[in-house]
């Protein structure tokens, strides 16, 4: 992988830090009526921060020396208002709301502000239909669920001798690049995640300022020079009343797998055993196993995700400096109308994009019929299914001794099938 460099000023960071409170998710004014409400996700038409920062990085030509344009700089010449804008765009959001439903209860459960310019809102259908006739407004939305969607596979794909080999051999694959993956989490136990690994310098990337939160399940040194960044979005689904702390984790830890699984494959160090139920499946690595990993959970084992929540993880996966961010994540149902990349998700990577933001999306685990797919937008790299040419030959013994050679599952093992009165062994 590429190098990619960015420089953000210190004054900047310390206002977003100082405004979290404002500008991420959580609950201001009144409680809604809870009987007949939902959650919206509005989107304005003013452009967000990150596009107006874009426009001032072209203006003045911040361009990398290999002619790429570089990740969002913050010009000299922006003013300490402008570096205030999260609060100012929240405060926005507010008084919008404010404006549109006089006296009115509501729950205001996120505020977006650097990749798009909107905010997550829980009102009933009819404050929704008065918040869609506001001038102001670009496109509101029902906030709707989402769901998620091998060791000898870098081999297979000839990087060794292919990227790895261009890029200084696996010690240095991916260095200085930061991924972000929205999934359930992490566990930061796993060696795949360690930095003990990595006998050269590795020091966390200077134009990453994400945080990695501490909490009882998530405790202090969860984090390290791989594991540069962890936070959790569950905002929305507390709302609902369906979010369950404890057997949810209220922390960036993985209780589901998957994302760990994915952080893996996509990051994961070099040269990892990979041992299961007694099976040695070889060693493991990530495809690029020297970059780094920041990790913003918004799904969860028991009922999935959110569109509000995956939104927020997003923005902030991008206002922390993120270069590339994955989703291995798909809609529980198609969005309606012929413009399915119309939805707050889509747009939201469109301007990470736009931001110089690399943006891949797992195609869902549905197919091969007409409209599988489920990564619907132009501007996302969508990785489908594939295959490898990795192959375990095995054999089933019969009861009456009797071999029948075929394909397995993993390597062999003596293991007796006691269940079926030990008709037959793998």
């Amino acid at each position: 992988m590429l190098k990619m460099e960015r420089s953000i000023w210190f004054s900047f960071l310390m206002g977003v830090l100082f405004l979290v409170n404002f500008v991420g998710c959580g609950w201001s004014q009144e409680n809604a009526d809870s009987a007949t409400a939902s959650v919206y996700i509005v989107t304005l038409k003013k452009p967000p921060i990150s596009h107006f920062y874009g426009e001032l990085r072209v203006k003045n030509q911040h361009h990398s020396t290999n002619g790429r344009v570089t990740r969002l700089d913050l010009p000299s010449n922006v003013s300490h208002i402008d570096r205030m804008n999260g609060s100012y765009v929240s405060q926005m959001h507010d008084s919008l709301l404010r404006r549109a439903l006089r006296g009115e209860k509501y729950l205001k459960v996120c505020s977006y502000h650097y990749l798009i310019n909107g905010f997550a809102v829980l009102v009933t259908p009819l404050q929704a239909f008065k918040l869609a006739r506001r001038r102001e407004v670009s496109n509101i939305v029902l906030d709707f669920s989402v769901r998620t969607a091998t060791t000898h596979t870098p081999e297979f794909l000839g990087l060794p001798r292919g990227a790895w080999a261009q890029e200084g051999g696996y010690r240095t694959a991916g260095e200085g690049v930061v991924i972000g993956f929205i999934d359930t989490g992490i566990d930061p136990t796993h060696p795949s995640f360690s930095d003990n690994s990595h006998e050269q310098t590795y020091p966390v990337p200077e134009h990453f300022s994400g945080i990695c939160e501490v909490t009882q399940d998530f405790p202090s040194g969860s984090c390290n020079r791989k594991l540069v960044g962890a936070r959790h979005f569950a905002a929305s689904a507390i709302t609902r009343g369906i979010f369950n702390a404890t057997k949810d984790y209220a922390s960036p830890f993985d209780g589901d797998g998957h994302g760990t699984h994915t952080a893996s494959i996509a990051a994961g160090n070099h040269g990892i055993p990979v041992i299961v139920a007694g099976h040695n499946f070889g060693n493991a690595s990530g495809m690029a196993p020297h970059s780094h990993i920041a990790v913003y959970k918004a799904l969860y084992k028991s009922f999935g995700g959110f569109a509000a929540d995956v939104v927020a993880a997003i923005d902030q996966a991008a206002q922390d400096g993120v270069d590339i961010i994955s989703l291995s994540i798909t809609p529980n149902r198609r969005p309606p109308g012929l413009a399915t990349f119309f939805n707050p998700i889509d747009m939201a990577l469109l301007s990470a994009v736009k931001a110089g933001i690399f943006v891949v999306q797992a195609a869902g685990n549905t197919g091969p019929s007409p409209k599988t797919v489920a990564s619907f937008s132009p501007w996302i790299f969508t990785v489908g299914a594939s295959t490898h040419d990795r192959v375990y030959s095995n054999s089933i013994v019969l009861g009456n001794n009797i071999t029948i050679s075929g394909v397995g599952l993993a390597r062999k093992s003596s293991l007796v099938i006691d269940k079926f009165n030990s008709i037959l062994s793998i």
